[in-house]
């Protein structure tokens, strides 16, 4: 599977994909997706947390957003939002 670190011209993506994951989770969080941009890019830029951004630039399946510490990792998100072609795609040989 392909993998990179998110970058900003990821946010928008990542920002509907994070809206998504609180819409599908049933969260109260009522942010739009404008906010959750900002949000992301605030952690991003801030240095405090990294995303990857898994499945062919052209067509990305998945993020994980986290951050380590001295304890581990701590993994706040993890989305799919990939087309279902797309992620059947990326797992063949």
């Amino acid at each position: 599977m392909e993998y990179r670190f998110a970058t900003e011209r990821d946010l928008e993506l990542l920002a509907e994909w994070n809206h998504q994951l609180i819409r599908d989770e049933g969260h109260r969080n009522p942010m739009p997706v404008p906010e959750l941009r900002e949000r992301m890019r605030g952690w991003l830029n801030g240095g405090e947390y990294k995303a990857v951004v898994f499945g062919p630039e052209a067509n990305p399946l998945a993020y994980a957003l986290f951050r380590e510490d001295a304890a581990g990792v701590y993994l706040r998100n993890f989305s799919s939002g990939g087309t279902a072609e797309a992620k059947e795609s990326a797992v063949r040989p």
